[in-house]
């Protein structure tokens, strides 16, 4: 009984270590950013900037707009987002006190294609915030 028991037990260790070594864990550091102007009114600018070859995998927003604030995140390059502009997000128009909180910081809402920027347009009234993303 011994011996089976010694035989199970190296067995399980040893098939324990393969399977540790076939799998490969990829550690993403995540970043947050608050929106730099307090959420002024501003037309579109590049809020995260894109890089070559990575895209921009956006895990959750947070938003508290004023009543009337007008909103929409979108993707391009160049200047503001003003080449290839493609919206992420319909324009959202915001009543009074609206929270808007999407994403819980684990997995992607938005996935960004690589080499574009990552706009915010905010029109009408202010729209203070954050979004935590990670850029890889």
């Amino acid at each position: 009984m011994r011996k089976l028991s010694a035989a199970l037990l190296i067995f399980f260790g040893l098939a324990s270590a393969a399977l540790a070594q076939s799998a490969i864990t990829t550690v993403v550091s995540q970043r947050s950013l608050a929106i730099p102007n307090d959420g002024a009114i501003v037309s579109r600018f590049v809020f995260v900037a894109g890089k070559v070859n990575q895209g921009i995998y956006v895990t959750s927003v947070l938003l508290a707009p004023a009543a009337t604030a007008v909103v929409r995140f979108e993707y391009g390059t160049g200047a503001a987002c003003n080449t290839g502009t493609t919206q992420v997000s319909d324009t959202m128009t915001f009543p009074a006190s609206t929270i808007l909180e999407i994403g819980s910081g684990i997995g992607p809402i938005w996935v960004i294609p690589p080499g574009n920027d990552l706009c915010l347009t905010i029109q009408t009234a202010i729209a203070p915030g954050s979004i935590a993303f990670a850029q890889f």
